[in-house]
């Protein structure tokens, strides 16, 4: 699964990081790759 989008401050990271928290809280195992660095350590 990719979250993308060309515009610069669209919350990408802030979906991205909802989206892998609600399938980790599913039990599914989560990689999550942030180039940027920008995505919270668990």
């Amino acid at each position: 699964m990719v979250v993308a989008n060309a515009k610069v401050g669209v919350g990408k990271t802030t979906v991205s990081a909802n989206l892998v928290g609600a399938l980790a809280d599913r039990g599914l195992d989560v990689l999550a790759v942030d180039p940027q660095g920008n995505l919270p350590r668990w």
